[in-house]
């Protein structure tokens, strides 16, 4: 299959068949005993992300401090999610992992920031056009981040096209897998949304504001520490999903396969792959759970 950049893809490919309820069980499996370290990775990333914005906007805010902060926004989310996705990877293989796969995030800056850019630019594009396509692109691309960790080798138009190429056929599936997490969504937005309420002016919903001013004011309630603390159980929901993604790659992908799918009993046992890693440059065998 020849992709309209110009390449054979140099993945392995199949349509995943796995129930969603396989998958997070999978997830929940790696999960075990590393629940801590999981939520101290994506609250590293929400502290170096949003941080420095709320600081400076604190002391100073107007449009062009705000431009700023949009563009820090820009260039650091996608090394910033390059570096999450390489550690759920190693985290899912049962690899040695720790806070410190985050630095693959600065190893490869560049290409995390770029790609995350020609991500957006075709999710907006398509949003523009109408919803659908823009929903499409961003599933489309949905892969690009694990394909980047999984090889850093792979230049951003190689992971573009890759993760176009994996999810050809799997956009349903993906879609329903992320559809099966509403539940914990509805859940962890309510203390963060009772949260909000508490920290708006008492009379926000009465008062006239400018944009500037309600930006501000938005600012201020996401700063606000009770906000941020509400916050937290939405990170727990991404870690559990973070780990769902990385099995839906792995097993996409053709690095993992799972058996003994007979009415939801999963024989682990049956799960086998090798990750490649770019810090040693070494295949490591993926090493199975413990059957429960």
């Amino acid at each position: 299959m020849n992709f309209n950049m110009g390449f054979m893809p140099s993945i392995e490919k199949r349509i995943v068949t796995e129930r969603c309820s396989t998958i997070r069980a999978l997830a929940r499996q790696v999960l075990k005993g590393h629940w801590f370290d999981a939520i101290l990775v994506l609250f590293t990333v929400y502290i170096i992300t949003n941080l420095p914005v709320m600081i400076v906007t604190a002391v100073y805010s107007n449009y062009f401090v705000n431009l700023l902060c949009n563009i820090y926004s820009v260039f650091i989310r996608g090394p910033l999610m390059a570096g999450s996705a390489y550690y759920f990877l190693r985290l899912f293989r049962q690899e040695d992992n720790g806070i410190k796969d985050l630095m693959f995030a600065k190893e490869y800056c560049a290409q995390g920031a770029i790609l995350y850019m020609h991500i957006m630019l075709r999710v907006i594009l398509g949003m523009l056009l109408f919803v659908i396509p823009g929903v499409l692109a961003a599933f489309k691309y949905s892969q690009s981040f694990y394909v980047l960790a999984d090889d850093p080798r792979k230049m951003p138009y190689q992971c573009l096209a890759e993760s176009k190429y994996i999810m050809q056929g799997n956009k349903m599936k993906l879609f329903l897998l992320n559809l099966s997490f509403i539940g914990w969504y509805i859940v962890s937005s309510i203390p963060q949304s009772i949260a909000e309420t508490f920290a708006m002016p008492a009379n926000f919903y009465t008062a006239q504001y400018s944009l500037d001013e309600l930006l501000t004011i938005m600012e201020g309630i996401s700063a606000d520490p009770k906000v941020i603390v509400a916050s937290l159980l939405h990170i727990l929901v991404e870690v559990y999903v973070m780990a769902a993604m990385a099995a839906f790659y792995d097993i996409a992908t053709c690095k993992l396969s799972v058996g003994g799918l007979d009415y939801g009993n999963v024989d682990y046992a049956a799960a086998s792959g090798t990750a490649y890693d770019p810090f040693t440059g070494e295949e490591t065998n993926f090493k199975d759970a413990d059957n429960e």
